[in-house]
């Protein structure tokens, strides 16, 4: 326990991805450890509902549900100091509760009420099924909301946990000291589970070869050849006008009036027809100079977003090699539910969903900007749609496709860029519409990208590069849960060389294939 508090306290101050930090077994061990210790002194050969609770043990009951209460309804997950103290007080404010209730007291009584302990012996089928059911109904599939809601989530998680404890729970025997080949039978059937998925995927995977990127859409500004090499992850561009010039940043270089062009694309994916594909392309948003690199150091590029930025953490502590470009150094600052809108606040399954302190504020994002000093700041927020929209102070709710929400939504991107034109290029990436199961459901993003195009704003259309022709299937394995990159660094890794080099390119700096 105390391993897993001081490692996650380090990699959160580290700035490890929340992801990371989350989903680490060894990060998040404090309550399984805890929790393990307790049952051992607890129990020790005799049944805990005969202790005689105090005083002292039932007033460190009530504190302790006092603070899982607050938790539950205050905290959203992004708060860097849960990882190590924060979970550490929850586990001890658990540990509070579970200590009382397991002896002969008030608390113990209460909590020992029939209806609670009938949930507590089914609370694994609750805490299996009610997150897919959350999920999968809804406000836009059920057109519920609130309250009505709730409930139904509540009925339907009911019926799928009382058919799970009967038709599975209950027809599996635990295993038992008297039945010893009972234990080996599970644990063999488990290994082998475990070595089937992973053959399955590691077949799959060689059966498709590595995960394809999507090609590189044409970049903002001037036309340009773009060439995109999808196995290597990075995009290479052959500017028109001849190889790039050399000399401070600061004064770029006017570039003529540019010609038609066209953009040749390799795709190296498993398909019969690798030919190049030719198309005319057109510029998003205003044009752009040919930028200028810098002589004495590599190329800096700054990730702003949310989650969906933050799910390229970590970045690599080397700069990142792009082809065309050489070593890039990209700082990836993507805050978890850190939104464009910053009017009203968000609620999701019924509960508000608080910007994080990091992007209040007007001069939100300045110091990164001021400390870091980029070449190219891009920004990259996720699609908005999901939840029960953004709740404003006289009680109405605004929504993506819905004016109030895009004209202030693109104007907030449009301020971003303006304050910080004079520091560094400002790319804007677009909305990508979500895949997988929520791909019925873009509206919302194609409203706002068409409110975005009429902002005076560099753009990388991002999503055309991630659905192109609005079909997000083919790059699914880039986002498993339809919205954020996948965590694997085969993946992700790719992925962050292939925005920064289409942030570079949109920016105006050539590269050289």
């Amino acid at each position: 326990a105390a391993g897993s508090v001081v490692l996650a306290s380090l990699l959160a101050r580290d700035g490890a991805g929340l992801n990371r930090l989350y989903y680490g077994t060894d990060t998040r061990a404090v309550g399984l450890a805890l929790g393990a210790l307790a049952a051992c002194v607890l129990a020790r050969g005799h049944r805990t509902g005969r202790r005689r609770i105090g005083r002292v043990e039932t007033a460190g009951a009530v504190v302790g549900a006092t603070i899982l209460v607050i938790a539950a309804v205050a905290i959203d997950g992004g708060e860097r100091w849960l990882y190590g103290p924060g979970f550490l007080l929850i586990a001890l404010a658990s540990l509070a509760v579970v200590t009382a209730a397991s002896g002969d007291g008030p608390v113990g009584r209460l909590l020992g009420a029939r209806p609670l302990v009938a949930i507590g012996r089914v609370s694994y089928g609750v805490y299996l099924w009610h997150w897919p059911v959350i999920v999968l109904l809804d406000r836009d599939r059920t057109g519920l909301s609130g309250l009505r809601l709730g409930l139904l989530w509540v009925a339907v998680t009911a019926v799928f946990t009382v058919a799970s404890w009967f038709l599975v729970e209950q027809r599996s025997l635990p295993p038992a000291i008297a039945h010893p080949w009972r234990t080996i039978g599970y644990v063999a059937a488990a290994v082998t589970i475990g070595i089937g998925a992973n053959a399955t995927v590691s077949a799959e995977r060689a059966g498709r070869g590595d995960v394809a990127l999507p090609d590189s859409p044409p970049p903002s500004g001037p036309l340009v050849t773009v060439r995109t090499t999808v196995d290597a992850g990075v995009v290479a561009a052959d500017d028109e006008l001849g190889a790039p010039t050399t000399g401070p940043r600061s004064e770029p270089t006017p570039r003529p009036e540019p010609t038609p062009a066209t953009t040749v694309v390799h795709a190296e994916r498993d398909v019969a027809d690798t030919a190049p594909v030719e198309r005319d392309v057109a510029p998003l948003g205003p044009q752009v100079d040919v930028r200028t690199r810098p002589t004495d150091r590599p190329l800096r590029v700054l990730l702003i977003g949310d989650s969906v930025a933050a799910s390229l953490d970590p970045v690599p502590e080397t700069p990142l090699d792009v082809t065309g470009f050489g070593p890039v150094v990209v700082r990836n600052e993507g805050i978890v539910a850190c939104p464009v809108l910053r009017l009203g606040t968000w609620k999701f399954g019924g509960r508000v969903i608080g910007d994080p302190d990091e992007c209040a504020g007007d001069d939100r994002f300045a110091p990164w900007v001021d400390e870091f000093r980029p070449d190219v700041l891009l920004t990259l927020f996720g699609w908005p749609a999901r939840g029960e929209g953004r709740h404003l102070d006289d009680g109405s709710v605004i929504s993506p496709c819905d004016p109030a929400f895009d004209g202030p939504w693109a104007d907030e991107l449009e301020l971003i860029a303006q304050r910080f034109a004079d520091r560094t290029s400002v790319v804007v990436a677009n909305v990508a519409p979500p895949g997988l199961e929520f791909s019925w459901d873009s509206a919302g993003a194609r409203c706002l990208n068409a409110e975005l195009a009429r902002r005076d704003v560099v753009i990388f259309d991002f999503a055309e590069w991630i659905c192109p022709g609005g079909d997000c299937t083919e790059f699914d394995a880039l986002r498993p849960d339809a919205v954020h990159f996948a965590a694997a660094d085969d993946i992700r890794v790719p992925v962050l060389a292939a925005l920064v080099g289409n942030s570079l390119v949109t920016a105006g700096f050539a590269a050289v294939d």
